[in-house]
């Protein structure tokens, strides 16, 4: 299973996300993220994978 983060730039969001990369992770599911966010979450850039492969998104933030 692959699910792409996509963190809002807020330091709370990119906190959660690396919380949450870590969760997955642990439990053998692959997280990957745009290109300039992977390497600060942990995650496989987005570059690197199919979209097609991707299974389910999350996207976290908002305009609150």
């Amino acid at each position: 299973m692959i699910i792409a983060i996509f963190p809002s730039h807020k330091k709370e969001s990119r906190v959660l996300a690396k919380d949450i990369q870590k969760f997955l992770s642990e439990r053998k599911i692959t997280t990957v993220a745009e290109d300039d966010e992977s390497k600060e979450i942990g995650a496989v850039p987005m570059s690197q994978i199919n979209p097609l492969e991707i299974d389910f998104l999350l996207s976290m933030g908002g305009d609150g």
